[in-house]
């Protein structure tokens, strides 16, 4: 039964057509922005920070506060953490949308899943 119960569940075409992370409330940016934030804030303050690694981060403008730089020893841990624009929380918004999936779950409808 198990065989049987398998090969049904395995020959399903999976449904993969929705993989980006961006739903209609975008309500998955707010965290993935307020993550990014707070782990960089982290990263800066680590003992072995040497700057931030420009292609892990978002294109932000030459001129902004949140813009990527490069360091010979970490943040103070007294430090303020970065202040970012509306501008900025755009550009990290973007940064999410073109390189953040989330790793599919399969979906099979549940009547391939019933056991006879």
């Amino acid at each position: 039964m198990l065989a049987s119960w398998t090969s049904e569940l395995f020959n399903y075409p999976p449904n993969f057509a929705k993989l980006t992370i961006v739903t209609d409330s975008d309500a998955d940016l707010v965290i993935l922005r307020w993550a990014y934030k707070k782990t960089r804030e982290l990263a800066r303050r680590m003992k072995y920070y040497a700057g931030d690694v420009v292609v892990g981060h978002p294109n932000f403008k030459p001129d902004s506060k949140a813009a990527t730089s490069q360091s010979d020893s970490p943040t103070a841990l007294t430090a303020s953490e970065i202040i970012y624009s509306k501008e900025d929380d755009d550009v990290i918004d973007e940064f999410h949308r073109q390189t953040s999936w989330f790793l599919p779950l399969v979906y099979f409808p549940r009547a391939k899943l019933t056991l006879v």
